[in-house]
């Protein structure tokens, strides 16, 4: 009677749920009588998600004390705008994927992996919130001790999250030796442990296809807020032992030449960045590289091979100042002087090589011109330079 007055008759409900004296208990309706006193609230039986990460009453309890609205957006930009939801702060990070995975009708849940809102970008941060650290909902809303009504997500492609949790995950870019972005991948590194620098080199070419007779070619760049903080080559003596941060960005590309027909000891090997000034402060963008001058090269033959390195025209860099550039302080390159004897007198002594007590004041020359828009294929890397650089 009690069906046909809740218009289920159609509906297989197996188990009821009881409330009595703060206690609760499922019983078979098949089986056992209804009795008088008691609160009932019916389980359906169903594959709703709904149902799935609420199947007890204490479940959905718990969800109308702490629900909350979850707007769910995609991590690559421009963060469009896929779902709404009415969510529990408390779900664990796994309901959350169980969730959203029924939603964007994704087969594999553990291959969703969410990002945190910044509120000082309006974006998603790039350090990845942990699912195996016993992560809620409530730590992945939570951002400068505020609660954010914003949620990313991103579908990985290779690696279930709990995959990439369980070992040394490395996500890299691949270039072209124009400096120009071709794809990005990710592998798994072993723990922590020492391994070559020559087994990183052969696990990222593989990744990319490319043959390991020309491994000795290649190096892997570690990149940070458009700066090269290292560089890593086929090296089978020199050991690593790494944890790789997702808060770093690292490229794969070939190593530049030497240049032809200049003797060796008259060519220097120094890291180029783009920058601009901002508030008397120097602040790197873009992709940084590496790049082969000689000592004895003008302003104009200078000019002349970063056009030729990056494969662009005169039209396009017509605007960039090129200056040596070390901590906030900066020298333009002059057509007056040899770049060389320029480079000497801006180092007095010091060299291009990392500082790895402070690597922000490692030498470098720099490009000055205003940020480009970079195009990815993946989803965007947060360097840390996401000011409003034009204010």
């Amino acid at each position: 009677d009690l069906l046909q007055f809740l218009g289920r008759r159609n509906e297989l409900v197996p188990r009821v749920v009881f409330a009595h004296a703060g206690e609760y208990n499922v019983v078979d309706v098949a089986t056992e009588s209804p009795a008088t006193g008691l609160h009932y609230h019916w389980q359906l039986q169903s594959q709703s998600p709904f149902l799935q990460l609420y199947p007890t009453y204490q479940h959905f309890q718990e969800f109308l004390r702490s629900r909350v609205t979850v707007e769910l957006k995609s991590v690559t930009p421009p963060y469009a705008h896929v779902t709404t939801a009415l969510l529990s702060l408390k779900m664990p990070y796994e309901y959350v994927q169980r969730y959203f995975a029924t939603v964007i009708k994704e087969p594999d849940f553990d291959k969703i992996r969410f990002s945190r809102h910044n509120p000082e970008t309006n974006g998603p941060f790039f350090m990845k919130v942990k699912k195996s650290k016993g992560s809620t909902l409530e730590t992945l809303m939570t951002a400068s001790k505020k609660l954010s009504r914003v949620l990313y997500y991103e579908t990985l492609d290779k690696f279930t999250l709990t995959e990439i949790e369980g070992a040394n995950p490395l996500s890299f870019d691949y270039f072209s030796e124009h400096c120009q972005f071709m794809s990005t991948h990710m592998i798994l590194m072993p723990p922590p442990t020492d391994f070559a620098q020559a087994t990183l080199l052969r696990s990222c070419l593989s990744e990319v296809g490319v043959s390991m007779d020309k491994a000795s070619s290649y190096h892997l760049l570690d990149i940070w807020r458009g700066r090269i903080y290292a560089s890593y080559g086929f090296d089978e003596a020199k050991k690593l032992d790494k944890v790789f941060e997702e808060s770093a960005e690292y490229r794969l590309e070939p190593i530049p030449k030497l240049i032809s027909g200049v003797a060796r000891e008259r060519q220097l090997k120094v890291p180029v960045s783009h920058f601009q000034m901002v508030n008397n402060k120097v602040v790197t963008h873009g992709d940084p590289f590496y790049l082969f001058l000689s000592m004895d090269d003008t302003l104009d033959d200078l000019l002349a091979r970063i056009r030729q390195f990056l494969n662009v025209s005169e039209q396009a860099i017509q605007d960039w100042r090129i200056r040596l550039v070390a901590g906030d302080k900066s020298s333009s390159i002059k057509a007056t002087s040899l770049v060389g004897d320029q480079i000497d007198l801006f180092l007095k002594g010091r060299s291009f090589n990392v500082v790895e007590t402070d690597p922000m004041a490692t030498p470098f020359l720099g490009l000055e011109h205003a940020p480009v828009p970079q195009r990815r294929g993946g989803p965007a890397r947060s360097t840390g330079n996401d000011l409003k650089l034009g204010a």
